[in-house]
């Protein structure tokens, strides 16, 4: 019997809500006991009691009915609703600006820490996205209210895919955009079982959390997670046809992608969660102002990015079928690994001579602009004829190659050693004095003297020594005659005996072990 009686009184509380908002939704007077139906109606919701459609659509929806109250900005100011907005927009752009900084700081550093924690963060920052759009807007205008998960979150993932792609690794896009829509859909599987817990009489839940914290509403994250999906394809197809029309516009073809491909996530998304209900309308136009505002400013920040750190993506002209994105992804794909292969030396496994010619006019760019220095080492073994006349070529290909891996463990992970040509090596430093280069040369002298040997046979017993010219970019503005300079200094530590750094001033040899014998073990 009570349990009937509880049954009854829901269902009557249910029409009563409805007719509340109803009364809204049509525009009439805001009564007494509307007020009290919608303020009961949206604290229902939170606790997991929802009608056949979305309570937060319908309230979004009932602007007429509350122009009944506030029907001018004088009003509104009366209200204190107006001080409210701008303090609301405020937050939303502050929470873009951390949402861009966090994204742009970890895909900096996915050198060091790897894209893990980029993705784990985009994973968040994705369900967040969805669970907000159905559960939280803030209304910016009598008829307009956005949701910060649409407005700011999910514009955040299309920044990520987009930066994947310009920086030229297509196997990272296309784990991005796999990923995501896994997440997506494992997301809701696992939320509606979770959410299945609390209605049981025995479950304890002293947060009293609703099944809607973890079920939300899976119409809205599966309709969030296909229009994704067409997303980040069309992200790919669109950013590279309007790159190879806008030719040497950079901002221009990141900007208009972004917006463009927002725009159509906003019809998709707002036509497919929420097409028949009152708010369609308000929730398109708020979600096309909104994130084309958002998408401008993350299309600035990827720019900005471009242009700080030169992290310029390969030129790829020619793609036979544009519109299949996974023959794109492929091709590009391809495309890297063929160029990384052109761009190594076989034998050491640095950079070769074509890196450093195309590496070393765009360093240079780059320090003219940040006003730091480039440093520029030439490093060349000494004796190596005598290497490879008495130990044999194998032993002088086996040196070098011990010379390559001594250099890449000296330097950091931002400078670049390159092969310049027989047992010639350059070594691009960016931000770095002479002072500093000439600090590096000198460890590099006694890490190659200490770690380096060679002989015939199984005996290694003669240290490598190497001589090193160093010039910076302070000195001159050129890159040929950056080259010319490095060079010559390189040959006056020649002519000085070997076993030593130039730069400034002929450094003495290094004093950690002597320099090589006249004649090497027979």
């Amino acid at each position: 019997m009570q349990a009937r009686a509880a049954h009854a009184h829901e269902l009557e509380g249910g029409r009563e809500k409805s007719a509340g908002i109803a009364t809204l939704v049509g525009g009439g007077d805001i009564s007494t006991q509307s007020r009290q139906a919608v303020r009961y109606t949206r604290g229902d919701y939170a606790h997991g009691n929802r009608f056949d459609t979305e309570p937060i659509a319908y309230f979004v929806a009932n602007a007429a009915a509350r122009r009944a109250d506030s029907t001018s900005t004088a009003s509104l100011r009366k209200n204190g609703l107006v001080d409210t907005v701008a303090q609301q927009v405020l937050l939303m752009c502050t929470e873009a600006v951390c949402v861009a900084a966090t994204l742009m700081i970890l895909l900096r550093a996915r050198y060091v820490l790897g894209l893990a924690p980029t993705y784990m963060v985009l994973g968040v920052m994705f369900h967040l996205a969805g669970f907000l759009a159905g559960s939280l807007y803030v209304r910016v205008t009598p008829t307009l209210a956005m949701s910060p998960g649409s407005v700011v979150l999910f514009p955040a993932n299309i920044l990520v895919v987009l930066f994947a792609y310009i920086h030229g690794d297509a196997y990272e896009a296309r784990k991005v955009i796999y990923g995501l829509f896994a997440a997506n859909v494992v997301t809701v599987l696992l939320g509606a079982l979770i959410g299945q817990h609390l209605p049981s009489v025995i479950a304890i839940n002293p947060l009293d959390l609703s099944p809607q914290v973890f079920v939300g509403s899976a119409r809205i994250a599966l309709v969030g997670a296909s229009v994704l999906w067409a997303d980040t394809v069309l992200i790919v197809v669109l950013y590279e046809w309007l790159r190879r029309r806008l030719v040497g516009i950079r901002f221009l073809p990141i900007w208009l992608s972004m917006v463009l491909v927002l725009s159509f996530d906003t019809v998709l998304f707002a036509t497919g969660s929420f097409v028949e209900t009152p708010a369609y309308t308000s929730i398109l136009l708020s979600g096309l102002l909104g994130k084309s505002v958002v998408g401008s400013f993350y299309a600035l920040v990827l720019f900005g990015y471009i242009r700080i750190f030169k992290e310029n993506a390969p030129n790829t002209e020619h793609y036979r079928a544009l519109g299949d994105v996974v023959q794109v992804l492929l091709y590009r794909e391809r495309y890297e690994t063929l160029r990384l292969q052109t761009q190594r030396d076989a034998l050491t496994e640095v950079n070769n001579r074509r890196y450093f010619e195309e590496a070393l006019p765009e360093a240079l760019l780059q320090a003219e602009k940040s006003g730091q220095p480039l440093t520029l080492l030439m490093v060349d073994v000494d004796y190596f004829k005598r290497i490879n006349d008495r130990a044999g070529h194998l032993e002088g290909d086996r040196t070098l190659r011990a010379v390559a891996a001594a250099l890449t463990r000296a330097v950091r992970g931002s400078d670049s050693v390159c092969r310049y040509g027989g047992e010639e090596f350059a070594i691009l430093l960016p931000d770095t004095s002479m002072a500093q280069g000439e600090a590096l040369a000198r460890r590099i002298l006694t890490t190659t003297a200490r770690e380096v040997r060679w002989g015939v046979g199984e005996a290694k017993l003669e240290p490598v020594t190497v001589t090193v010219g160093v010039a910076t970019s302070d000195e001159t503005s050129t890159a040929d005659a950056l080259i010319r300079l490095a060079d010559e200094r390189l040959y006056q530590g020649k002519h000085a005996g070997r076993n030593r750094v130039v730069g400034e001033k002929i450094s003495t040899p290094s004093e950690s072990l002597p320099p090589p014998r006249p004649s090497a073990t027979p």
